[in-house]
């Protein structure tokens, strides 16, 4: 194509050229990220591996944090006491059982008036 004369027209030229290529390089951009949602299958994208990267797992001993244990309701409020007591023998082999300690653990029902359960489950081996 010949060059315009006129300098308005040539500065329109070089402007729909570089357009031109912008719209290449945008529509060669969508078509990549296009075809990359649909390798949904294919290893995982993460990027290149940290220089630095932190140890995985939860940190050892008190470093981690405090667990959380709601404290067991008052007496007074217990309104169910249960109890689970050992069988006679035991079930697998049935030979005799030794009664060891008692484990206790508390329920909570939370209906209109919160019900407190105590459970005395006796342990043995």
């Amino acid at each position: 194509m010949d060059e315009p004369a006129c300098p308005g027209c040539r500065e329109l030229t070089k402007r729909v050229a570089a357009l031109e290529a912008q719209n290449t390089e945008l529509t060669r951009k969508l078509s990549d990220a296009l075809r990359a949602g649909k390798r949904q299958a294919a290893p995982f994208r993460k990027g290149p591996p940290k220089a630095q990267p932190k140890t995985p797992g939860r940190k050892a001993g008190e470093q981690h944090g405090t667990h959380g244990h709601r404290p067991p309701p008052p007496s007074d409020q217990i309104h169910e006491r249960l109890e689970a007591k050992l069988p006679d023998d035991c079930p697998h082999c049935h030979g005799t059982l030794v009664e060891t300690g008692t484990a206790e653990q508390f329920q909570t029902e939370i209906p209109r008036t919160p019900i407190h359960r105590q459970f005395t489950v006796h342990l043995g081996r």
